[in-house]
């Protein structure tokens, strides 16, 4: 829950700022991006009296549903894959599904993907534009936080500041590859996190070659990945920029 409130605080800022202030969203999305490390590092030493990483603390529970190793052939793959894992994952995989019926399949997913397109036309139908791009930002805000929570509950077991080590431009990187679909990004998401696996893999495996080599696999994959699609993919017309009736 404090996950969802610290996320949602700093997507409502980061709404302000580029909704109503008009501040350049790349501009301003770096400047939250360094308040929220020092937020974090903050209130870790207030909390916890330590720098750096917290103490350990309790997991999130697993979902684990034994009966399913007595499916044939892939049941306990199946298993270990989707099950044995915190309850954050099935809710993310759960809200692709629901994100991917709200967008297409209902009049206010139709809403969003106007404003997303063309704001004027949307505004024109009674659309209120900048509600409905607060509330989508705030979103986004709510969804990183769930992620973060992960990271430190569900995988860590506690809190290290800047554990994300960048991978939220590698999720940037998975929108983009995606083309902006729920499930089209969901299967970007699974590539990277296949390539971070990998690296982890050939880590410990070694092969005589410096380990920090293997750490920049995901991100050395970003770069091939976006170079080789980036000029096929058609963002939202009116991404990024700013609307004024």
């Amino acid at each position: 829950m404090s996950a969802l409130i610290a996320g949602g605080l700093l997507g409502y800022i980061f709404a302000l700022s580029c909704i109503k202030w008009e501040a350049n969203q790349i501009v301003s999305g770096s400047a939250i991006n360094i308040l929220a490390v020092g937020l974090t590092g903050f209130f870790l030493f207030q909390v916890f009296g330590f720098h750096g990483s917290s103490p350990a603390v309790a997991k999130m529970p697993l979902l684990d549903l034994p009966w399913m190793d007595k499916l044939p052939l892939l049941g306990h793959p199946l298993r270990v894959m989707i099950f044995q894992q915190s309850p954050l994952f099935g809710i993310s995989i759960l809200l692709v599904a629901l994100a991917w019926l709200l967008l297409y399949k209902t009049p206010s997913g139709l809403r969003l993907r106007a404003v997303g397109e063309n704001p004027v036309a949307a505004e024109t139908l009674g659309v209120r534009v900048k509600r409905l791009r607060y509330l989508a930002v705030v979103a986004s805000g709510l969804l990183a936080a769930l992620g973060g929570a992960q990271l430190s509950l569900g995988d860590l077991s506690q809190f290290v500041e800047r554990m994300t080590a960048g991978r939220g431009f590698i999720a940037l990187a998975a929108l983009i590859l995606g083309r902006w679909k729920p499930w089209q990004v969901l299967a970007a998401c699974l590539f990277f996190g296949f390539a971070d696996a990998l690296a982890d893999s050939l880590q410990s495996v070694g092969f005589g070659i410096p380990p920090e080599l293997f750490l920049a696999l995901p991100f050395i994959l970003t770069i091939i990945v976006l170079a080789g699609f980036i000029g096929e993919i058609r963002p939202p017309a009116a991404l990024g920029k700013t609307y004024r009736r």
